[in-house]
């Protein structure tokens, strides 16, 4: 288990340090904010029941992105999250690229501090690699304290009407999996996002969405509201 822990971080920080090298000479931008959302709906599945504030902070130099984001639910902690993450996007053409990217997801209330990542600590990586053109998709995978090594995968197509920003999306999941409560292959949510900015003043707007998600595994629906800051 040590062995596969210092194999993982050992392969993380080379990640790192590749795509910081690769961006060395390009401008770089810090971006910050936060959604709030009536439900947070992570690939088909409801944490916490509640409304949820989901403040982010990122760093891009080109086509390497750094961030931290988190999820907290008004009334469970038990939902909390704080995850770290980083993408390097390849162009593959002027309207097509490649991206590689990891996810180091922390679970507060899990067992394990925080710079524990022991096997059934409260830390789960999932890397992930994914095209995107006129239409997207991305496979993820864990690998650490995920016992099924789960995969899923996500396609979506965006496209626009009346001047609302639309994406249709699926999420499907291989094999079986406790994270998922998938027995086998399934798909694992299916759904349509709505977005678009509500303009008050001419220096003011604020970015509003609605999705529509189901989850046909666990036989849900879910309307979910949120607005970004």
């Amino acid at each position: 288990m040590k062995s596969f822990q210092k194999t993982i971080k050992t392969i993380f920080s080379l990640f790192i340090f590749s795509m910081i090298l690769g961006s060395a000479n390009v401008q770089s931008q810090v971006s910050l904010g936060a959604d709030v959302v009536s439900r947070y709906i992570w690939r088909g599945l409801d944490f916490g029941q509640s409304m949820t504030y989901q403040p982010a902070l990122s760093y891009s130099k080109g086509d390497l992105q750094i961030g931290a984001w988190g999820s907290y639910a008004f009334n469970d902690a038990s939902a909390n999250e704080l995850d770290i993450w980083a993408s390097y996007s390849i162009a593959l053409s002027e309207e097509t690229s490649l991206s590689l990217g990891v996810t180091d997801y922390f679970f507060p209330s899990a067992p394990g501090a925080y710079f524990d990542f022991n096997q059934d600590g409260s830390h789960i990586i999932e890397p992930f690699i994914g095209y995107s053109g006129a239409f997207s998709v991305t496979a993820y995978m864990n690998v650490l304290n995920d016992p099924d090594n789960s995969i899923y995968i996500n396609a979506s197509y965006p496209f626009e009407l009346d001047d609302v920003s639309l994406e249709a999306f699926i999420g499907f999941v291989p094999g079986e999996s406790a994270l998922y409560g998938t027995t086998g292959a399934t798909i694992q949510d299916i759904g349509l996002s709505a977005s678009k900015s509500i303009v008050f003043t001419d220096s003011f707007s604020l970015p509003v969405g609605v999705s529509y998600i189901v989850n046909p595994s666990t036989e849900t629906g879910f309307l979910v509201f949120g607005f970004s800051l």
